[in-house]
């Protein structure tokens, strides 16, 4: 399935040593490529509620230019040194690509996102170039019986399988303790509060989160039009009501300014709605989300957590700065 027609009469004797360390270098590539995506797409404000799509947009198209523009002026100044020098382009060609992926995942954190993104695409631009062009004479040499079609497809073949092992080893990097917030992760987090009575620490989440198969589809919309919800006749506003009734009619004038949210509930479909100030930061719409878990798992009868709750998250470990809990854009002014 993997090896040549013929295998090992229709091949080169180095054949399978090479193929062997190839193999195990593309395996690591497919899982550290994994971090460097997850590093780029943190770096275009994934999960950040200040980040814009054109800002967002600008960044990729910056950084795909000089990719594209790196690889032009490569090909002609060292075009010609590909077939000279295969293995030490091909070798070459591996060196750049984990380079590439180092910058990229370091980006995000040097504070000079698009200067270090730009240099990784250059290198794994680079090396795109440098292991293409130096494969085909490579595979042209072990391509003992003028097989040349087949020892290249199952080459690609064994790329492919070797990919696809990648992938499953980096669905446990979501193993590694994460302190930033995600819908499924704070579910996890108020179901350990509940249950043991204190705030579980990332590590604690880590050993329990899964996955593959995740239960977190509660009817919870952040950063909704509250001019639309206020002109529906079907929604309640939970919080900064006077008497704080669950069931108070809707007023836009009710609002209280010092939670910077406003929580709405439909009592058909119990469905909840939160709308977000103007002057909403993280750690206001990570109160929100809490709250309106807390709403729907006691079945209407309260949205409010302890106070302490949310102090033990900060001390626990929990970044309350920045969240990736999926809002939308909308905001409101009073």
């Amino acid at each position: 399935m993997f090896l040549p027609k013929g295998y090992p009469h229709s091949v080169t004797e180095d054949y399978m040593g090479y193929q062997l360390w190839d193999s195990a270098q593309a395996l690591c590539s497919s899982v550290t490529g994994v971090l460097s995506t997850r590093a780029i797409l943190k770096g275009y404000g994934v999960g950040d509620a200040t980040a814009t799509t054109t800002s967002a947009t600008m960044q990729w198209l910056i950084r795909d230019g000089t990719g594209m523009i790196g690889r032009i002026l490569f090909v002609w100044r060292k075009g010609t040194e590909l077939d000279c020098n295969s293995k030490t382009w091909r070798f070459m060609a591996d060196i750049l690509n984990d380079v590439g992926m180092t910058l990229e995942i370091i980006s995000p954190y040097t504070g000079y996102f698009l200067t270090f993104s730009c240099l990784g695409i250059i290198c794994k631009s680079l090396c795109g170039v440098a292991g293409g062009c130096t494969k085909a004479s490579l595979t042209q040499h072990f391509a003992k019986r003028d097989n040349l079609a087949d020892v290249s497809a199952k080459d690609g073949s064994q790329e492919t399988f070797i990919g696809l092992i990648g992938l499953f080893i980096a669905i446990f990097v979501s193993s590694i303790p994460e302190d930033t917030w995600t819908l499924y992760r704070s579910l996890l987090i108020y179901q350990y509060y509940i249950k043991h009575e204190k705030v579980p620490t990332p590590d604690q989440i880590s050993e329990v989160e899964n996955i593959l198969f995740r239960q977190w589809d509660l009817p919870i919309l952040l950063g909704e039009t509250a001019i639309k919800i206020c002109n529906s006749n079907s929604y309640y506003q939970l919080n900064g009501t006077e008497n704080q009734s669950l069931h108070y009619p809707v007023k836009y004038t009710d609002t209280d300014q010092k939670d910077n949210y406003i929580i709405w509930s439909n009592t058909k479909k119990l469905k909840v709605l939160i709308s977000l100030s103007m002057d909403s930061k993280s750690k206001d719409i990570i109160r929100a989300y809490f709250s309106s878990i807390h709403y729907i798992s006691t079945n209407r009868q309260s949205y409010k957590l302890p106070a302490s709750f949310y102090k033990e998250l900060e001390n626990k470990g929990w970044l309350v700065e920045r969240n990736l809990l999926n809002c939308a854009s909308w905001r409101y002014v009073i």
